[in-house]
C-alpha cells in the first residue's frame, strides 16, 4: 500500500506508522525550506508555534473550516490536512489571491 493509502487507515496498526512518517517528513521539509531561505540571505522563522496553522489555511484559501474538530477541509485533499508549515520571512514574495 502507498503512504497515502496507509494514512487513510489512521487508527489501525497499518495507519499509525504512516501518520508518524508524514509528520517526520514535514519536519524535514521545514528544515529544507529554512536553510534555502537563509542561503538566499534572508531571515526566516518557523511560525507554527507563533500562530495556529489552520488560520493561515483559511486566510489563504487553501482550505475551509470543518466541524470535524481542529482540522481543515480542502477540495483537493479532503479532511486529511493535518499539519502545515508556516514561515515568517523578509523574502519578497508575490501576492496570490485566495
Amino acid at each position: 500500500l502507498s503512504l497515502d493509502e496507509l494514512t487513510r487507515r489512521t487508527y489501525s496498526p497499518l495507519g499509525t506508522p504512516a501518520e508518524a512518517i508524514s509528520y517526520s517528513r514535514v519536519a524535514i521539509a521545514k528544515n529544507f525550506v529554512e536553510e534555502f531561505i537563509r542561503g538566499l540571505g534572508y531571515h526566516v522563522v518557523y511560525g507554527h508555534a507563533l500562530q495556529p496553522a489552520l488560520v493561515w489555511d483559511f486566510l489563504s484559501g487553501v482550505a475551509e473550516h470543518s466541524r470535524m474538530g481542529q482540522n481543515a477541509v480542502s477540495p483537493e485533499y479532503g479532511g486529511m490536512m493535518r499539519t502545515h508549515a508556516t514561515f515568517y520571512t523578509d523574502l519578497p514574495l508575490a501576492f496570490t489571491n485566495p
